[in-house]
């Protein structure tokens, strides 16, 4: 049956681990001692966080941290993944706040108002420095120069977030995300807007 707790988990694993040590020596008690091993709650817990860190979902961060956090004091190897699962934390939370300031960023040029640019400003300033955040607050400053009626300030607006997506396309063309052909387009496009300016 289904195992319910961790208790239980390495109260099973101490049952087996005694009848494996007791067995005469041959390579079938190797291979068993290796098996039981890679299930000790130590490796356990550390192949739960290697899960989390490349699922990222709250469901393995959660399994993750129960079992760290079931590991005793003493293990050398808590502190570490203690860490480990602080820094993925951090990870997904900022993930989470940017993808937020993207979505009030894009409402916003959908529909300009001065408080969706002032919600969504704030929402961008809160972010960690990055090139995400700077691409953003081009293209709000675009934004604040359309609500201002500021032709030049448009202009500008416009070739710098021209510039802003063409960097991008070329790097997610090196990735192989997007295809060569792809990031030119953005490219022409930027140069044409930068080559318009006074």
């Amino acid at each position: 049956g289904q195992i319910g707790t961790l208790e239980e988990a390495e109260q099973l694993w101490n049952r087996a681990n005694a009848a494996v040590e007791a067995l005469p020596e041959s390579t079938l008690k190797e291979m068993l001692q290796n098996k039981l091993a890679a299930l000790t709650p130590v490796n356990t817990a550390i192949g739960l966080v290697e899960t989390a860190e490349n699922a990222k979902t709250p469901a393995a961060i959660t399994a993750a941290k129960q079992a760290v956090n079931a590991l005793l004091a003493n293990v050398p190897e808590k502190s570490i993944l203690q860490q480990r699962l602080a820094a993925l934390d951090q990870l997904v939370n900022n993930e989470a706040k940017l993808q937020e300031a993207i979505e009030a960023v894009e409402a916003v040029e959908q529909n300009p108002t001065q408080q969706g640019l002032d919600d969504a400003r704030e929402l961008v300033n809160a972010l960690r420095p990055s090139e995400d955040k700077t691409a953003l607050n081009n293209r709000l400053d675009l934004v604040e120069a359309i609500l201002a009626e500021d032709e030049e300030g448009i202009q500008n607006g416009q070739a710098t977030v021209s510039v802003d997506r063409a960097v991008k396309a070329t790097a997610e063309a090196a990735k192989g995300n997007m295809t060569a052909a792809e990031a030119k387009v953005e490219v022409d496009k930027a140069r044409a807007l930068v080559d318009a300016l006074p």
